[in-house]
C-alpha cells in the first residue's frame, strides 16, 4: 500500500511483535509460508516494534498486548501516530471489556485471542489489508470533494458469538459503558438481538420505546429530536436503543436498520451493536 496510492502490491509487508519467543517463531513460520506475505521483522517488545515500524513502514503490524517494555497497545498507539499507513492487529490472552477497549483505543483493526490459529491470523491480515486498500481508494476520491460535503461518521463495532450463553451481551454492554463513562465519548449501545431484548435486562432498563419507534416512513426525517425520545439514557451516560419483542420483529426489515444506523453514525462517536448469534440479513 505504501507509496502506491491504494493499488495492490505483490507482497504484504508485516511486522510481528510477541513477547513469547516460541509463539513469535511459530507465527513467523506461518506467515512466511504465505506467498503474498513478507515478514520484515520479528521482535519481542513493543518499544522496538514501534521504532522499527517508523523505519520499515510495514503494511500490517501484528502486536501482542502483553509484551514488556511498552506492551502492544502502547506500541500500537505510537505506530498509529508515527506510521498511520500501518494497519494494526492486536493479540491478547483475554477478551474482557477493558482489554478490548484498550485495543480499540489504540487503533486496532482486528483483535484476536491467543493462542492464535494460523489460518485465523492469515484471514485477519487479508481482511485488514483489503479494507485499507479500499479505504485509500475512497479517500483518493473523497479528496476531490469539498470539505463540507464529507460526512463525519462514528465507528461501529459489532459484538458477535457463534452461540448464546457465552457472555456476548456482557462484553457488548461493558464495552459500551466503558467508552461512555471512562472515555466520555458519545456512545450508543444498539440491541441487535432482535426479538430477544437482552440489553434492557443487562442494564436494568425499564422502557417501552425501541427500534420500532424509529421506523417512520421515508418522507419523514430521523431527526435528533425523534431519536432523543426513543433512545434511553443510562445512568452511566450511555445511550441505548432497545430491540423490539419477538412479536414485533416481523415489522423490522434490514433496510430499516441500515437507515437507522446511517443516521446514528452522524450523531455518535461509537456505536456498539450486540448482535444475534444467528447471522442473517
Amino acid at each position: 500500500m505504501n507509496g502506491n496510492g491504494g493499488a495492490e502490491k505483490s507482497s504484504i509487508r508485516i511486522l510481528l511483535a510477541d513477547g513469547d519467543q516460541e509463539e513469535r517463531n511459530t507465527l513467523k513460520v506461518a506467515l512466511s509460508n504465505q506467498p503474498r506475505f513478507e515478514v520484515l521483522a520479528v521482535v519481542g517488545d513493543g518499544e522496538r516494534a514501534a521504532r522499527l515500524a517508523a523505519q520499515l513502514l510495514p503494511d500490517i503490524a501484528v502486536l501482542e498486548m502483553g509484551m514488556t517494555r511498552s506492551d502492544g497497545s502502547d506500541a500500537a498507539e505510537s505506530i498509529a501516530l508515527t506510521t498511520p499507513s500501518c494497519q494494526l492487529i492486536l493479540l491478547a490472552d483475554r477478551s474482557d471489556a477493558e482489554t478490548i477497549r484498550r485495543a480499540m483505543q489504540a487503533g486496532a483493526r482486528e483483535f484476536l485471542m491467543k493462542p492464535v490459529d494460523d489460518l485465523q491470523l492469515v484471514q485477519a491480515i487479508m481482511r485488514v489489508y483489503e479494507f485499507a486498500v479500499k479505504q485509500q481508494s475512497i479517500a483518493a476520491v473523497d479528496d476531490t470533494a469539498r470539505p463540507q460535503e464529507r460526512a463525519q461518521t462514528g465507528k461501529v463495532f459489532a459484538v458477535w458469538a457463534p452461540k448464546g450463553g457465552v457472555g456476548k451481551t456482557v462484553v457488548a454492554v461493558n464495552l459500551a459503558v466503558a467508552i461512555a463513562s471512562i472515555e466520555h465519548r458519545r456512545t450508543l449501545l444498539m440491541d441487535g438481538c432482535l426479538g430477544f431484548c437482552t440489553a434492557d435486562v443487562a442494564l436494568d432498563i425499564d422502557a417501552k420505546q425501541n427500534i420500532l419507534d424509529l421506523l417512520v416512513d421515508y418522507e419523514t426525517d430521523l431527526d435528533p429530536e425523534l431519536i432523543s425520545r426513543v433512545v434511553v439514557r443510562h445512568a452511566t451516560g450511555l445511550d441505548v436503543l432497545l430491540a423490539p419483542s419477538l412479536e414485533e420483529l416481523v415489522q423490522v426489515a434490514p433496510a430499516h436498520l441500515q437507515r437507522i444506523l446511517t443516521v446514528m453514525r452522524r450523531l455518535y462517536e461509537y456505536i456498539i451493536i450486540d448482535t444475534r448469534s444467528v447471522l442473517d440479513e
